[in-house]
């Protein structure tokens, strides 16, 4: 049974837009929308953290000047947030938006200061993106600019693909590490599902190495846009053989061929109830 619902956001005295989502009882959020978003989007809010910072306003645009100082402070909330195994170097990043139009850069910014980045990879053949990276400076967590910055990239991303499947995002699993790393995992995939995202289930992804000589197994999960119960293995396979390709420059058949081996012909798309062992 889903459900409608209409939601307005105002940029009190800017432009505002109505967003119109179809929710299932899963919590799966499908985007209906009535108007897109401004290419650079303004969102005023008022919070206020322990530490007295105050945010009144945000503004969400993309990026593509990558000598920009604003390039520069999305680079550092990249490098930053996520461990060395699981980032790019920079200067792959940056070639990637210089050479790549399918490559994108969205940032949050407070005051034109960079707070928020999100980089989103569109595959137009396969009619799915790959939400690469999303981050936020720790000084202005918890503020609901994750979500934000998400949406407003999921908005983009429609703009992209008519009739899109969805966002595929990759997620470090919850097991072989410390125990403050496993909550900091667990408090990421919520957030996902929360947004709507789903896992693929019994899809061992392995994430091509990015830093020494071991891959490392992933959660591939899926922000579906439409109405998904199941993928096929042959849909599976062909973004995964993308992103492999295109996105990390990886070319060896080792890692998709461990993967295809074990990929059941039918793939669910569902709620993960945090599947991995914490033993």
């Amino acid at each position: 049974m889903y459900q409608r619902i209409h939601t307005h956001l105002s940029s009190l005295g800017h432009d505002s837009f109505n967003c119109c989502f179809l929710t299932s009882h899963t919590g799966s959020i499908h985007f209906l929308e009535e108007r897109r978003l401004p290419d650079t989007l303004i969102l005023r809010h008022k919070t206020r953290e322990q530490s007295g910072v105050c945010v009144e306003s945000m503004h969400f645009r993309e990026i593509r000047d990558t000598t920009s100082v604003e390039f520069k402070q999305a680079l550092r909330v990249y490098s930053v947030s996520f461990p060395p195994i699981s980032t790019r170097p920079a200067d792959r990043i940056r070639n990637m938006i210089d050479s790549n139009g399918d490559y994108h850069l969205y940032v949050a910014a407070q005051n034109h200061f960079v707070v928020g980045i999100s980089l989103l990879y569109v595959f137009h053949s396969l009619k799915v993106g790959l939400l690469d990276y999303l981050a936020v400076d720790s000084r202005f967590q918890r503020k609901g600019i994750g979500s934000r910055l998400l949406q407003y990239t999921v908005d983009r991303f429609l703009r992209e693909i008519s009739d899109p499947i969805g966002l595929l995002i990759e997620l470090e699993r919850e097991r072989d590490c410390s125990r403050e790393e496993q909550i900091v995992r667990r408090d990421r995939i919520r957030f996902y599902q929360r947004m709507g995202a789903r896992i693929l289930q019994d899809v061992l992804y392995l994430l091509p190495p990015q830093c020494g000589t071991n891959a490392e197994e992933m959660h591939l999960m899926l922000m579906p846009l439409r109405t998904i119960c199941s993928l096929s293995k042959e849909s599976v396979i062909r973004y995964i053989e993308a992103i492999y390709s295109e996105v990390y420059g990886y070319e060896s058949r080792d890692l998709l061929d461990a993967t295809i081996s074990k990929l059941p012909n039918e793939i669910r798309v569902a709620s993960i109830e945090s599947t991995d062992e914490t033993s």
